[in-house]
């Protein structure tokens, strides 16, 4: 459909796996909700990306999948996410065994980029990790609930959105330790897996499924670290 022209209209689409809930805003904001979906994947599935003129932030539920950006590969589990910049060259397709089940939110602003950049997300550093509770899950249900409210849906967006970034740095936010790079990143938290688990009976499936890579790529990656 053509949505050019759907300035302060809202399109909401619901069709077996897929929801979707758009929310044009005017431009004058720090922060502005644009849109937020859902999407369970098929095997293989991978999304045509394109140039776009705000951020999204992808936040997976359950399932895997792979996210590659310029010359790094991700691999993603559930608990993790990823950040897609305007006109960031991207692409991720979902796991052929346990394809992924992930919402978005995109958003834009004159602070946005101030925002992310607390949160230490960037095209260089485009993952985090969250598995300590559904704190993620719960504002996604909230965000598509708005759809039904009559008044102040546009307060409630705006203030689940600030929510949404606030966790993000709070629980992302730089703290002067963080590993420079991807690949050192998980390596560090590796090694901080096993110097807390050391005495039970953990193997490279378990890591792996707690850092959330292919156990083969981790195995590679610590080697070769």
């Amino acid at each position: 459909q053509e949505v050019s022209d759907m300035s302060n209209k809202e399109l909401y689409v619901e069709n077996g796996s897929f929801l979707e809930y758009m929310h044009i805003s005017p431009n004058y904001a720090d922060l502005i909700f644009f849109e937020c979906g859902s999407e369970r994947c098929t095997p293989g599935f991978s999304p045509v990306n394109f140039p776009r003129d705000f951020y999204l932030i992808h936040y997976i539920h359950e399932g895997r999948g792979t996210l590659r950006v310029n010359e790094n590969t991700y691999w993603l589990s559930s608990g993790q996410g990823f950040l897609i910049t305007p006109d960031m060259d991207i692409t991720d397709r979902a796991d052929l065994q346990e394809p992924w089940y992930y919402s978005w939110i995109g958003f834009k602003g004159s602070k946005a980029g101030f925002f992310l950049e607390q949160a230490d997300l960037s095209d260089k550093r485009p993952v985090f990790t969250y598995k300590e509770d559904n704190f993620f899950d719960e504002i996604f249900k909230q965000i598509i609930s708005a759809k039904d409210m009559q008044r102040g849906k546009e307060l409630k967006l705006a203030g689940l959105l600030h929510l949404f970034i606030a966790k993000l740095i709070e629980v992302n936010g730089k703290d002067g330790s963080r590993p420079v790079n991807s690949k050192e990143q998980y390596v560090a938290k590796t090694k901080e897996y096993i110097d807390k688990n050391y005495y039970k009976r953990i193997n490279i499936k378990i890591i792996s499924d707690h850092i959330g890579l292919n156990a083969n790529y981790l195995s590679w990656l610590f080697k070769e670290q």
